[in-house]
């Protein structure tokens, strides 16, 4: 736990230069702009994309900032934390996947390659800390005991005897398997005290009503400008598609493709593969549980990846704000970020295991 205790630590120290330096700076007809993080989310603010500019601070520093913490005071040697350490485990285990620098990083890449058909970008000293400051979270998230550290605050119930007979819970938080008899009361995990349900309640109404609204705002997310263009006076507006095709046009064809697979089909991937598992439940489908199993653990993995745009967006509208090229965000981002956010939930509402339940009903 030293190792990770020292990697979570470094993180930290390297969150306040990743915030408070800049990331990008360009130079246009002798003027100088430069950005941070946090300057993308006033330049949204300032624009009244509230939504939007309320999510990118939540998901590019506040999260990232609240899981780093998190997992350095339940490192802290065991009895400092008192009986805090499962709570904060939980809050810990809670913000996984909403914290997403990596998405943020890719966007700032995104955005220089943008901006070289009009001015001369350059990373700066934010990005390397930023950069830095990531691997350290993903190296101290990998090499994490999570059991262990379960077990460190609340050791595990010894299981005894003919389990068969009894109904089984399996905590989603901590992955603790409760027994019936060991239940609290209402239900809650006899270690780390979060519900407990023998499948998530409501899993399919709500995943499906998420899905439609999903599919809707799909529509106008794509449909309306996503993104002005301003130069010289005269505004250009460039919805999704139109700036894939203007990446392609300037060559920069690979970056066109990782917009276009990050912007356009990972949100109808998604809404088309979270309407396949339901159709599967409901029996209007019948796949195999093997590939079905792959589908939903893809569609969870690739969910947050839909940011790419927005992220991007928040950089150049807090980077690009000089007197003969200016950009701001349209009220398409309000859509897309809608779908994203949509898609991600209707993906954690759903219930894997009631497709095992209705090839297996033995198992319910």
């Amino acid at each position: 736990m030293t190792t990770c205790r020292a990697l979570t630590l470094a993180g930290l120290i390297l969150y306040i230069p990743a915030n408070l330096l800049p990331v990008l700076e360009i130079t246009m007809s002798g003027e100088t702009s430069s950005n941070t993080v946090f300057s993308g989310v006033v330049a949204l603010w300032q624009q009244q994309l509230f939504a939007v500019s309320v999510l990118v601070f939540l998901f590019a520093i506040l999260a990232p900032f609240l899981r780093l913490s998190a997992l350095f005071f339940v490192l802290l040697p065991k009895g400092t934390l008192k009986g805090s350490g499962l709570l904060v485990m939980r809050f810990h285990h809670a913000l996984h996947g909403w914290g997403m620098m990596d998405i943020f990083l890719l966007g700032a890449l995104v955005a220089v390659v943008k901006m070289q058909d009009f001015a001369a970008a350059s990373v700066e000293t934010g990005a390397y800390c930023l950069a830095a400051m990531m691997l350290m979270e993903i190296k101290a998230s990998h090499i994490l005991p999570k059991q262990n550290l379960w077990r460190r605050f609340k050791p595990d119930a010894f299981l005894s005897g003919c389990l068969s007979m009894r109904k089984l819970y399996l905590c989603l938080i901590c992955e603790h398997t409760c027994v019936e008899h060991s239940l609290q009361k209402h239900l809650r995990c006899s270690r780390c005290g979060s519900a407990l349900f023998h499948r998530k309640p409501s899993s399919l109404s709500r995943t499906w009503a998420l899905l439609i609204a999903a599919a809707v705002l799909y529509i106008p997310a794509n449909l309306l400008p996503i993104m002005q263009v301003i130069s010289f006076g005269k505004g250009e507006a460039n919805t999704i598609m139109s700036g894939v095709v203007a990446l392609a046009r300037s060559g920069m064809v690979p970056i066109a493709v990782l917009v276009f697979t990050a912007s356009i089909v990972v949100p109808l991937f998604k809404i088309m593969g979270l309407a396949i598992l339901l159709l599967n439940v409901h029996g209007l489908l019948n796949g195999r549980l093997t590939r079905l199993s792959r589908l939903y653990r893809f569609i969870e993995w690739i969910g947050r990846w839909s940011m790419l745009d927005i992220f991007m967006i928040s950089i150049l509208v807090s980077l690009v704000q000089l007197r003969v090229l200016e950009i701001l965000a349209g009220p398409g981002a309000t859509a897309f970020v809608a779908v994203v956010i949509l898609t991600i939930f209707a993906s954690r509402s759903f219930d894997l295991r009631l497709l095992w339940d209705r090839h297996h009903p033995t198992t319910q």
